[in-house]
């Protein structure tokens, strides 16, 4: 029987004391069948999820439990990043505090890790009704939080089409490569997680797991969703219980578009938009027509032009990198 490497899992805190409880029972029930150390990270609970969770961790089998209180709450990136850098194991295990842990589980996680060049792994999350979640999805663009923003059944019905797979692969029965996972639950590679960095700290609650998948597939490290792995998930929804978590929220999207210049991808799509105007013009033996045609090819020009400098500056040399990545996950996902 081969001897099992070290698990390094972590779970961060905030007044969580009525989902803690089945987190960490789930957690040292696969903790008794592989070496284990946990990092639990409060943010200031004032709840009493301290107190719990230590009568749950008094006897059980990690190989090693170590407890960071904070002194206020820092939110996801900076919490976690405080166990990232302590962790020993050859993966690390992100829990949200309001997750339970299926039988068969981590073990479905690791499988899919050692794939090579996978970084994160996420598994199938599912609802305490039994209906599954969408645990991963594409990356963001303006347009879906646009139609989010504006709102309406047909608006968000169109957004959904933008950002969700389908059904077959949340449902599935073999892991599929996948934009980005929700950090409710991720396993990561401590090798990708060294050479990619730790979480950005400048986002303080979402969108993390976006910003640090796509990190993970601009540095040729692979995101794979395993819908054979289950967890429940109890889901929160903390933007939406909090004014100050939905502005940083809010603010951390915005921040997520400028770092990965979505703006410039905006650019590009102006720009591209004045080209196809011209098509819609009628022609004349390969020309524009009278006064209509004169006017568009100028106004072509000068907003080709003007998106040419700009993206210039947005972009540097070569092309984005958003839309490389984009351009490969199309691919990707045909090819499946």
């Amino acid at each position: 029987m081969s001897v099992r490497s070290l698990l390094s899992a972590i779970i961060v805190t905030w007044n969580s004391q009525r989902y803690i409880v089945g987190c960490l029972r789930s957690l040292a029930a696969e903790a008794k069948r592989r070496p284990m150390e946990l990092f639990l990270i409060d943010n200031a609970s004032t709840d009493g999820t301290l107190q719990v969770a230590s009568e749950i961790l008094t006897h059980s089998p990690f190989e090693a439990i170590h407890v960071i209180r904070l002194r206020r709450n820092h939110g996801t990136t900076r919490s976690r990043n405080l166990a990232f850098r302590k962790a020993a194991g050859e993966h690390v295990l992100v829990l949200d505090s309001d997750t339970e842990l299926l039988p068969g589980a981590i073990e479905a996680l690791i499988t899919s890790a050692r794939e090579p060049r996978v970084g994160i792994v996420g598994p199938r999350l599912i609802s305490p009704d039994g209906s599954t979640q969408a645990a991963s999805k594409r990356f963001p663009t303006m347009r879906t939080k646009l139609l989010k923003i504006l709102g309406g059944t047909l608006l968000h019905g169109l957004a959904e089409a933008d950002e969700l797979y389908s059904r077959s692969i949340y449902d599935g029965d073999r892991s599929y490569e996948v934009d980005y996972c929700i950090s409710a639950t991720w396993l990561v590679n401590t090798v990708a997680m060294k050479e990619v960095g730790l979480l950005d700290e400048r986002i303080f609650y979402a969108p993390e797991d976006v910003d640090y998948c796509l990190r993970m597939w601009m540095h040729g490290w692979r995101v794979l969703y395993n819908p054979i792995a289950h967890v429940i998930h109890h889901t929160q929804r903390m933007s939406y219980r909090s004014i100050s978590i939905m502005a940083s929220h809010a603010w951390g999207l915005l921040y997520y578009f400028y770092k990965h210049r979505y703006f410039g991808l905006v650019i590009h799509f102006i720009d591209a938009s004045a080209r196809e105007v011209v098509k819609k013009v009628p022609l004349c033996d390969g020309g524009l027509v009278g006064p209509t045609g004169v006017a568009v090819s100028r106004l072509t020009g000068r907003v080709t032009g003007l998106c040419a400098g700009t993206r210039d500056r947005w972009y540097g040399r070569g092309n984005s990198l958003m839309v490389t990545t984009q351009a490969q996950a199309t691919a990707r996902h045909e090819a499946q």
